[in-house]
């Protein structure tokens, strides 16, 4: 069954993979951003930084931390969804991303 709403909306380049994960023991997800244009031949082997990257996410978040800047991220709930802005990608980030906890 497909959801009906987009799971993640975002401004980065077709040059940015991104893998979303769930630790179900933690509750905590995880956003894996890689920066793909090391792989260009015209990048001469190295990652062009890129940025500032919207991520617009299906889903509450009360927090959102970038780990490899060690940089807490400004989170914005409307709705469904969270948009965070993550300032500048490099080679990688991981984005740690807490949800709403029902109380």
């Amino acid at each position: 069954k497909l959801i009906p709403q987009r799971q993640l909306i975002t401004d980065a380049s077709g040059f940015v993979e991104i893998t979303w994960m769930k630790q179900p023991d933690t509750e905590r997800e995880m956003l894996h951003l890689i920066n793909l244009t090391a792989f260009h031949p015209a990048s001469g082997n190295q990652a062009l930084p890129m940025g500032p990257i919207t991520l617009k996410l299906l889903g509450c978040y009360e927090s959102a931390k970038a780990t490899v800047e060690d940089q807490e991220l400004p989170v914005k709930v409307k709705g469904n969804y969270t948009t965070i802005q993550l300032p500048a990608l490099d080679a990688y980030e991981m984005i740690v991303l807490n949800p709403y906890r029902n109380k």
